[in-house]
């Protein structure tokens, strides 16, 4: 079985949830199925994370600056030699990394597509206008021979947004391979601290979080914030900070994943606001690492938190305010929510997901 991914996700994302979902797929399939042949069609591509992975890649890295500017020419380029390849390998199956290939299936391979959230149907108002993913993600949904979904959640959006029949959908959840690294466990001996993980704007809810953290006397006064990853803060970000009066109180950092590892096993509690997320796996990142988890109480965050997680309303900066107040000091609530969630994370694996993604594969040959 010949199974190939396409260069979408590669040559726009240096580092990302769903770069790490492939990645994981293409390194796990192959180990659980030596019958299955897995190639990343990238003639050009950006990507750290493939460059840190041994994997049979199809074309060359080049800086991101390169490709600053020319985006347009680089996707013409990967394209044309996707086209070329798939003439001249004809894989049994493509899945695709994301939904705006401009290549044609030629060669009648199946193809499957996972649709990871349905933001920009939901919150469209938090992208440019001239955003076309939502037109191509319905494009990619026709085309596709099944679709798989990160969660119930996220099947259940899909099917109620484009009417996509549910047979058509499985849902395959993701894993973490954050696992805990007692050697990193208590080495960070300034004040204690909460952690955020990812992206801050739009319906990621960062700054409701920060308005609950600096209206609580006591918290701010125990506990610094840590955020991790989500790119160059912003002018708003600064602004929203500096009007709480909590410059001191707050870093940005970034993080690989041992770093990650150690900020998960040190923090006294990740907190996760988001409105919307098509599975978190910062959730069950933190929760392998030791690490009590805040989080909404709306979305996929209850289906993949379970009983492991405390909740909050989301919209409701009250709410976040009380639920860290009530359960921070709370030692026995936290132990009790870091045992269940070790054992919630063991039900997330990557060898899982790759074992019913590549039984699924098998049913579209």
């Amino acid at each position: 079985m010949n199974i190939c991914y396409d260069h979408q996700v590669f040559s726009t994302q240096l580092y990302g949830g769903i770069t790490r979902y492939f990645i994981e797929l293409a390194k796990g399939i192959p180990y659980i199925d030596r019958n299955t042949d897995v190639n990343i069609l990238a003639p050009l591509y950006i990507s750290e994370l493939l460059n840190e992975n041994q994997l049979k890649i199809k074309g060359k890295k080049i800086k991101k600056k390169n490709i600053k500017g020319a985006s347009r020419g680089v996707k013409v380029i990967n394209d044309f030699f996707t086209s070329k390849y798939l003439s001249k390998y004809k894989p049994d199956l493509i899945h695709e990394t994301y939904y705006n290939p401009g290549y044609k299936n030629k060669y009648k391979s199946a193809i499957i597509t996972t649709v990871h959230d349905m933001t920009h149907e939901i919150y469209s108002q938090t992208y440019f206008k001239n955003d076309k993913t939502k037109k191509y993600k319905l494009e990619a949904i026709r085309r596709s021979d099944h679709i798989i979904c990160i969660s119930e959640n996220t099947k259940s959006d899909l099917v109620e947004l484009t009417g996509v029949d549910k047979d058509k959908i499985s849902v395959i959840y993701h894993g973490t391979s954050n696992q805990v690294n007692y050697k990193t466990k208590n080495v960070y001996k300034e004040k204690p601290y909460l952690l955020y993980v990812g992206e801050r704007g739009g319906y990621k809810n960062f700054e409701r979080f920060i308005k609950a953290y600096a209206n609580s006397i006591k918290i701010k006064k125990d506990f610094n914030v840590i955020c991790v990853g989500g790119g160059k803060v912003t002018e708003e970000e600064i602004k929203l900070i500096n009007n709480q009066k909590i410059i001191k109180n707050i870093s940005f950092v970034k993080a690989n994943d041992i770093e990650l590892s150690y900020y998960y096993l040190n923090a006294s509690g990740l907190v996760y606001p988001s409105l919307y997320e098509g599975f978190g796996l910062p959730i069950i990142e933190a929760m392998s690492n030791e690490c009590p988890v805040f989080t909404s109480s709306v979305s996929s965050m209850p289906e993949i938190g379970g009983d492991a997680a405390f909740y909050f309303e989301p919209l409701n900066v009250e709410s976040i305010k009380h639920t860290l107040e009530e359960y921070l000091y709370d030692r026995n609530k936290i132990h009790e929510k870091i045992t269940s969630g070790k054992l919630r994370a063991k039900q997330f694996t990557w060898s899982e997901c790759c074992s019913k993604t590549n039984a699924l594969y098998k049913k579209f040959i």
